[in-house]
């Protein structure tokens, strides 16, 4: 019996197969949408059939919106907060502008009998 041997895979090349950045797959892995890599000596890196494996089946999988499917793990999975967007921030122009014309609305009331 003779054991082939592999090539562990780093982020750089996990992003470069994905065609992603190396911060995006840390994203993915934080967010439990790939697998997580195992460390040796302060290194991260992947078997490369476990990566594969999950590549094949992710492909696969039918229609998902940012094309990587609900996370790896069998447990219970939570609803994605709703998306929300923070409140605009107005300008210091539109503030301005908004000041000026409230000081000229009350100067303006002030001046009718």
């Amino acid at each position: 019996m003779s054991i082939a041997p592999f090539t562990p895979m780093t982020k750089e090349v996990v992003a470069q197969v994905l065609g992603v950045s190396i911060r995006t797959i840390e994203n993915l892995v934080n967010a439990g949408k790939m697998p997580a890599p195992g460390r040796i000596g302060g290194r991260v890196l992947w078997h490369p059939d476990v990566f594969y494996t999950w590549l094949d089946q992710e492909l696969r999988a039918p229609g998902e919106s940012d094309g990587f499917p609900a996370p790896v793990s069998s447990g219970p999975q939570l609803a994605a907060p709703a998306a929300r967007r923070p409140p605009a921030k107005q300008s210091a122009v539109a503030r301005m502008q908004e000041r000026q014309a409230h000081r000229l609305s009350s100067v303006t009331e002030e001046a009718r009998p």
